[in-house]
């Protein structure tokens, strides 16, 4: 899988939220699914997000 993904700044719940709503609601449509068809795409599963979304780290190590 292919992962993409948003950058919000720092602090921004509002923009942050609102993405993550959005895609939701999106991602449970007929339109969704169309796209995942037309283009041979699946959707990431838990488990891919997990392997794939790098972890954060400070200076100090990993954020926990």
């Amino acid at each position: 899988p292919v992962l993409n993904g948003f950058g919000v700044k720092k602090g921004n719940s509002e923009v942050k939220t609102a993405l993550e709503e959005g895609l939701k609601k999106y991602s449970a449509t007929p339109e969704y699914a169309a796209l995942l068809k037309k283009y041979n795409f699946q959707a990431p599963t838990p488990e891919d997000l997990q392997t794939l979304m790098p972890k954060a780290e400070s200076r100090h190590g990993p954020l926990l």
